[in-house]
């Protein structure tokens, strides 16, 4: 099959500068030019054949497993493994039926090597760009987190949890590390946790290892900040300042105007930014973004429907918000949600309910004032029609209470797999 080289800028943090200076417009300064060797995967015969497919975290792992590492009062680190699916172990293309693969070099040639040659490339382990990739670099970390003696949460197929004795008591929650492809978040309190983290650093090449008590990071898109007193942020406002932009609209357009094919190109472009800011930080966005997302859909926006969209992207970076996941020890967790609803509030009227979920300490029980970690939430149009908004806020109690015995599950889970 063919190869070719991939080149990028990546993003290296707040903390970086490339040196350009500005020297070319599109290039942040924190971004430094990356460039890789990759395959053309769909030439891959076998491609029908191969176990092509692996999950993901879930948006609300990520700030769950935060509030338990801010309850453990671990230090919270994310990690980079460099080139991490030539570290997979040789031979699962054979064992999953596979045959031997070869490459063509790219057309720009091979650094080192007459261009004019014929030359040939045998694949021996995973290589960017196959489809078997992925799968095959999950098969080699999770045997490795097994040889560590993780444990693979039962809800959540990307976080693996160790237990150990920790102050006398046995089996006790002293680590956890959240998986995404080759990024990891993590951290622990116990002694067997560390040593599990040192023989990981020998086992595989890391391009990077930062502690986000000393700076904030950078994980599937959210930059991550640990407090002196171990709690941890979560903010959006990074992306969103950097990735998503105002839509332009020509002076004089009527609001109820249909709008051009370029118009609705830009609006589905800041939706996409909308949507992905409000789900993984920005709770604040998470209904307006709802109800303008189904707009695309039917006779397609209009003009009035874009300058919603402008108007939220600017309320919510004039906003601001940043998301504290408390130290709460994990004996005092408790879970709280509180849930809304309204009536035929869409355009086609239908109705919008939503929840947020959330971690508080247990005093809050006793009528006190209480700190609380929002954690997840969700705004949506209900699925059934109603009347009356008894009745819908009804469905919104039973649609958070239902997420929240899901999510109380997931931390008892974690808390004692034993």
């Amino acid at each position: 099959i063919r190869s070719r080289w991939h080149e990028k800028w990546k993003d290296q943090g707040d903390d970086y500068d490339n040196g350009l200076n500005g020297e070319f417009p599109e290039v942040r300064n924190c971004e430094d030019a990356k460039s890789r060797w990759i395959l053309i995967g769909f030439e891959d015969p076998d491609v029908a054949e191969l176990n092509r497919s692996v999950p993901t975290p879930a948006t609300e792992d990520v700030p769950m497993a935060c509030q338990l590492l801010a309850s453990l009062m671990a230090l919270v680190f994310t990690a980079d493994v460099s080139s991490a699916f030539g570290q997979t172990i040789q031979g699962q293309r054979k064992e999953a039926g596979g045959k031997r693969l070869f490459a063509t070099p790219p057309k720009e040639g091979i650094p080192g090597e007459n261009p004019d040659e014929e030359i040939l490339i045998e694949i021996l382990a995973e290589i960017y760009g196959l489809v078997s990739g992925p799968p095959g670099w999950r098969q080699t970390l999770l045997t490795q987190f097994k040889s560590l003696n993780f444990k693979r949460h039962p809800l959540a197929p990307c976080v693996v949890l160790m237990y150990e004795t920790i102050n006398g008591v046995k089996d006790a929650l002293s680590g956890l590390i959240v998986i995404e492809t080759d990024d990891l978040l993590g951290g622990g309190i116990g002694p067997l946790f560390k040593d599990a983290m040192d023989k990981l650093r020998t086992k595989f090449n890391f391009g990077s290892w930062h502690y986000i008590k000393d700076a904030p990071r950078q994980y599937g898109g959210r930059t991550l900040r640990q407090l002196v007193n171990f709690s941890i942020t979560i903010d959006m406002n990074r992306y969103l300042r950097e990735r998503a932009h105002e839509i332009k609209i020509e002076k004089d357009r009527k609001p109820e105007a249909k709008c051009t094919p370029r118009e609705i190109t830009a609006g589905r472009g800041l939706m996409g930014s909308l949507n992905w800011a409000t789900r993984e930080g920005m709770p604040q966005g998470a209904g307006d973004c709802s109800m303008l997302a189904s707009c695309f859909g039917g006779d397609g926006p209009v003009v009035s429907d874009l300058q919603e969209m402008n108007a939220l992207f600017r309320r919510l970076k004039k906003d601001a918000v940043v998301i504290t996941i408390h130290s709460i020890p994990l004996n005092r967790l408790k879970g709280l949600v509180f849930t809304d609803a309204s009536l035929a509030n869409n355009k086609d009227q239908r109705t919008q309910v939503c929840y947020l979920a959330c971690m508080a300490d247990q005093s809050i029980l006793d009528g006190k004032e209480a700190k609380v970690s929002v954690l997840a939430y969700k705004s949506h149009k209900m699925t059934r029609s109603a009347s009356n908004v008894l009745y819908t806020e009804s469905f919104g109690m039973s649609d958070g209470l239902a997420f929240m015995e899901w999510m109380s599950t997931w931390f008892g889970l974690a808390k004692d797999l034993h």
